[in-house]
């Protein structure tokens, strides 16, 4: 049997991030819980919660309360873009190259990279996503209305936006905007690229207003 395309993942996210469903700006640790989770694999999760009182990274010190725990629905986490704007979403701090990838016609290599990140998540709902060509998993997701913008992210540090590294191939770290199309709903919460399940990728909503869309 195949590994899950999706795990538990623990992310960071500024209070000050646009399309936060909080009604104040404190910063909140986010912990998502993939879709089909046993409940024997839940109930060891909660249990594990229930005993954490901080988190501590080099840049933060985060308070875990656990009788403020608040629960969403990953298909409802974000508020809906404000009328007369389109939802985009922008990885942040960036995404990780899962696999290298060259150009090919018409496609650059970091939308490639997007591209089969996108089908590392959504394969099981959309199997066609999951293609082993990169070309071919390019197309399915376009053919579901996605619209990806990767630029390279120059760093002296690629490997402060990964979770291990590999001295044969270093972490590729890049900047993505997206239009996911009809892959998700606008409020849904997904995270992208290698990674993803500890604190790099999270799409962030960065909306635009509908006119300035369709002069683009």
């Amino acid at each position: 049997m195949p590994p899950a395309a999706n795990r538990v993942a623990l992310h960071y996210v500024p209070g000050d991030v646009d399309g936060l469903p909080f009604d104040d700006s404190h910063d909140r640790f986010l912990l998502m819980v993939p879709r089909g989770m046993s409940g024997h694999a839940l109930g060891a999760l909660v249990g594990a919660l229930t005993g954490l009182r901080r988190v501590v990274t080099k840049a933060h010190q985060l308070a875990v309360e656990p009788d403020k725990v608040e629960i969403f629905a990953g298909d409802a986490f974000w508020r809906a873009p404000r009328p007369g704007y389109t939802r985009a979403w922008e990885a942040m701090p960036a995404v990780v190259a899962e696999r290298r990838l060259k150009s090919v016609v018409g496609i650059r290599d970091v939308d490639l990279a997007a591209a089969w990140s996108l089908g590392n998540v959504f394969r099981e709902l959309y199997p066609e996503t999951g293609d082993t060509q990169a070309a071919a998993r390019y197309a399915a997701v376009t053919d579901l209305g996605v619209r990806l913008s990767g630029r390279a992210l120059r760093t002296l540090t690629p490997s402060a936006y990964v979770h291990k590294t590999n001295r044969a191939s270093l972490p590729q770290p890049y900047r993505l905007t997206v239009d996911m199309g009809s892959l998700v709903s606008d409020r849904s919460i997904v995270a992208l690229g290698q990674s993803r399940h500890l604190g790099c990728g999270l799409l962030v909503p960065r909306d635009v207003q509908t006119m300035m869309q369709e002069d683009a």
